[in-house]
């Protein structure tokens, strides 16, 4: 477990799919503050957990970090359309392979020098997540496109949650 608090955390995430993008891999994840404090088993991060600490089963689902937009729009329809980032596969979209997802999470943190703050599941960075119905890496490029977002983070606050 990979940790850096002693304080329970505001929540915890577990039994999930947890996609780093990181050198390690959990199937929990911890928040404090807004940023990750432990990532790990779910035995390790339910024990950290405090009275107070929300606690949301994944149920098996999968957590990747936040998409980041590598730059700004302006206000322009037409900037957007040649600026935007098509997460589309051919021929709609750039979308060819699952790598390509990997570039809209840490590769773009890092192309806006942001990389030791987002774009990955590591403790000390923003939570900014992602819940997915299922492993967008499991099904090959063109089954992302049936892929539901269950759930967005942002600084540990969910910002969007699918209802049945």
């Amino acid at each position: 477990m990979k940790a850096s608090q002693s304080l329970h955390p505001d929540r915890i995430f577990y039994n999930g799919n947890l996609i780093t993008m990181a050198d390690h891999a959990g199937t929990a994840v911890a928040i404090l503050n807004g940023a990750i404090c432990a990532v790990g088993s779910d035995r390790e991060i339910i024990g950290l957990a405090g009275p107070d600490t929300e606690r949301t089963d994944l149920a098996g689902k999968t957590m990747l970090p936040g998409f980041y937009d590598t730059h700004g729009h302006f206000p322009s329809a037409g900037l957007v359309a040649i600026s935007s980032e098509n997460c589309n596969s051919p021929p709609m979209g750039s979308m060819e392979k699952i790598d390509d997802i990997v570039q809209l999470t840490i590769d773009a943190a890092w192309q806006n020098f942001e990389e030791n703050a987002k774009g990955s599941i590591e403790v000390g960075k923003l939570a900014d997540f992602v819940v997915l119905e299922s492993d967008p890496f499991s099904g090959g490029i063109l089954a992302v496109k049936n892929i539901d977002v269950m759930e967005t983070i942002v600084g540990g606050k969910t910002v969007y949650r699918k209802t049945r």
